[in-house]
């Protein structure tokens, strides 16, 4: 983790942020909300950042409240029990006053620890901005969103105009009532005030850790390797992009695929029907946040034909890595890629993508490794992000 900066006020206390998340690793889901906890990390080299996540688990397992300290950053993971048969009636309601009773117990011992916090911020407006609403309209705390969630768009089958209508109400009036939102790309920040008219939001990335994601000694291989990294679900279009290697492997035999992210059964038996699994392309299995890094030092290109994204992780982290992007044009990924670090296609168009891949393949040269890398991780480092959460809670709290 980056050596820590908090910042301080007129007295010399670091100001203390309290983060309320919808999304965040736990024992229940590892991989979920990791891209939140990144950011926790980047605002707590230069504020004190306390994050709560309650989070509902199965009814054999205890309540727990874990805890982890590190630097400036403070986090508290609350588990609370399935009391009843889950998707019930009785289970739901059950479920609502558990949550909200997690929280009230959690944040007095956070507010008895660390006194009143400067302000709060919400990642991903639902469900955890229903506690940040709350404490507004009871107490006057001050809260501002960070939304991650890419269901603004009508893109994704399940979105916010396919929710009950009651969930679109309160997240509404959880954006209207914030003192700001932000959004990791200007597309979703379009997505969002097409919803909602009234908010006008401000850009923060994803974060990148270039300490893992940098480059290495540029030394071009016979074979060009080319990397997926993904958890392969539908949005990611796996099968069409497994569909472009089978037929640029019957045009060229100078590159190889690798999948990282988790087994598919689908997957694998396409693999296997075309004999590429284990000569042309192979699947890693789930890779830890070191283990992508690893993986993209050893690639030359990433591949993503995704219908709909906000602003995906892997590609900042691939660009950190010095790695060319070849990308359907969706969601915020058009406002990274450039003609200097890869190439952009229409959504679903295969004959497209298959062409820019061999396009990048025949001209990998003309990419520069170390410049891709050292201006994406100006953009997307801990360093960078941080200050910029640091200057947003400074307009609203006034504090330095």
């Amino acid at each position: 983790m980056p050596e820590t900066k908090a910042s301080e006020n007129a007295s010399g206390e670091k100001q203390v942020i309290l983060w309320q998340n919808s999304w965040y690793p736990s024992t229940v889901d590892i991989y979920t909300g990791d891209f939140q906890q990144r950011h926790a990390r980047a605002a707590s080299i230069y504020n004190s950042i306390v994050s709560v996540f309650v989070v509902k688990r199965a009814q054999e397992m205890d309540e727990e409240v874990v805890e982890n300290h590190d630097g400036s950053l403070h986090e508290y993971i609350v588990y609370y029990k399935e009391k009843f048969r889950s998707g019930t009636v009785l289970s739901r309601l059950a479920s609502a006053q558990s949550y909200i009773a997690a929280h009230r117990r959690i944040l007095r011992h956070i507010v008895k620890t660390f006194g009143k916090p400067a302000l709060i911020q919400v990642g991903v407006a639902w469900k955890a901005g229903l506690v940040a609403l709350a404490l507004k309209k009871l107490k006057g705390w001050k809260y501002i969103v960070m939304e991650h969630w890419g269901g603004y768009s009508r893109a994704l089958t399940e979105n916010i105009y396919t929710v009950p209508a009651h969930q679109r109400y309160l997240t509404k009036s959880i954006l209207n009532n914030a003192e700001a939102v932000i959004a990791v790309s200007q597309d979703q920040a379009d997505q969002i005030n097409a919803f909602n008219k009234n908010t006008k939001c401000t850009i923060v990335p994803n974060v990148v850790d270039t300490h893992l994601f940098s480059p290495v000694e540029n030394k071009r291989r016979k074979i060009i390797r080319l990397v997926h990294s993904s958890m392969l679900d539908e949005v990611k279009n796996i099968m069409l992009i497994v569909e472009a290697v089978r037929q640029l492997s019957v045009m060229r035999n100078d590159f190889e695929f690798y999948i990282i992210g988790p087994q598919n059964a689908e997957v694998e038996t396409f693999l296997k029907r075309h004999d590429l699994l284990g000569k042309r392309a192979f699947i890693t299995g789930l890779q830890d946040y070191a283990g992508v890094a690893r993986q993209l030092k050893q690639a030359d290109i990433m591949i993503h034909f995704s219908s709909y994204e906000a602003l995906p992780c892997v590609v900042l982290e691939a660009l950190c890595s010095g790695v060319a992007v070849i990308s359907s044009a969706v969601g915020g990924i058009p406002e990274v890629i450039t003609e200097s670090n890869g190439r952009l296609v229409p959504k679903l168009d295969l004959p497209a993508f298959i062409a820019a891949i061999n396009e990048v393949i025949n001209n990998l040269e003309k990419f520069d490794r170390y410049d891709m890398a050292k201006k994406s991780a100006a953009l997307y480092s801990y360093e960078t992000v941080g200050k910029t959460f640091s200057g947003i809670y400074r307009d609203i709290t006034g504090k330095l």
